[in-house]
C-alpha cells in the first residue's frame, strides 16, 4: 500500500524519476550493483555533484580531501570513457 502524495509531491516525484531515467540513459547504473575495489563516480540523492569514490566490503566512500561514508543511488566507473550528452 502506498501513500497518496500531494500534488506538489507528485510533481517532484515525477521530476526525480525522469532525472533518474535520464542519468541511466547517460551511462549511470544503480549503485546497489556497483563493483568493489574500483574507482567510481558517485551520485547521492540530495547532492547536485558527482563525487569520486569507491566501494569496499563495508560500503561506499567518497573522497573530498578526506574520506567520508556515502550512500549513492547511482554510479559509473571512473576509468570508462563517458558518453557525450545529447541535446
Amino acid at each position: 500500500m502506498s501513500i497518496k502524495p500531494t500534488e506538489q509531491e507528485s510533481i517532484a516525484l515525477h521530476q526525480l524519476f525522469y532525472a533518474y531515467l535520464k542519468l541511466q540513459e547517460l551511462g549511470w547504473h544503480v549503485a546497489t550493483f556497483a563493483p568493489t575495489g574500483k574507482q567510481l563516480h558517485l551520485i547521492e540523492t540530495g547532492s547536485t555533484g558527482i563525487h569520486p569514490g569507491q566501494r569496499d566490503e563495508h560500503g561506499f566512500w567518497v573522497y573530498d580531501g578526506e574520506t567520508y561514508p556515502a550512500n549513492p543511488c547511482l554510479y559509473r566507473e571512473a576509468t570508462k570513457p563517458q558518453p557525450k550528452a545529447q541535446p
